[in-house]
């Protein structure tokens, strides 16, 4: 992520958790806080490697799924495997344009009908968010997290602007937000 970061780029499905692994998602079905709008993990992979138990080495890529070639099903077959096919040694992953901020509304909720509701609405918005995540602590609380991509470049937001907005959550000092 810091390399792509470093270009300019992110992933199309971001990983929002700096210990885990891309490829462990990828093997694994995983989710991130972008999946409601850009699928799981292993959909951003536009190609796998792998070295098969047999030791040899194998490229199967989006094109060749359900081909008729002699990996085609492998590539919709490795992201439920969970590495148990064979040995992941790269991958190949679709990339967009990165933002710089992320504008986070946090949503706390005392009912688990509140909770249900909210996230079906949010789910079912004309104008869906860029990230959603809910985080349920018992089965009546819980808070979600709908943010929106801010970039500095076409969205009408200054850069002034946006540094008076800032809050640095991580900062040593702070509660941790869903203490709030």
């Amino acid at each position: 992520m810091r390399y792509l970061s470093s270009k300019g780029l992110m992933l199309t499905v971001t990983l929002e958790m700096e210990d885990a692994t891309i490829g462990g998602l990828v093997m694994a079905t995983g989710m991130t806080f972008q999946s409601h709008r850009n699928g799981l993990v292993h959909d951003s992979v536009v190609a796998y490697e792998l070295v098969m138990p047999d030791g040899s080495f194998v490229r199967v890529d989006r094109q060749s799924c359900g081909s008729g070639t002699e990996h085609g099903d492998l590539f919709q077959a490795l992201p439920w495997s969970h590495g148990t096919i064979g040995l992941l040694v790269a991958l190949e992953l679709r990339v967009v344009p990165a933002v710089k901020y992320v504008k986070v509304k946090y949503t706390p909720f005392k009912t688990q009908a509140g909770y249900v509701k909210g996230m079906q609405e949010a789910l079912l918005s004309k104008t869906p968010c860029d990230t959603l995540e809910m985080i349920v602590f018992s089965k009546q609380t819980a808070v979600m997290m709908q943010g929106t991509f801010v970039g500095l470049d076409g969205d009408g937001v200054s850069a002034a602007e946006l540094s008076s907005k800032m809050n640095n959550i991580s900062a040593w000092y702070k509660e941790w937000y869903f203490k709030h």
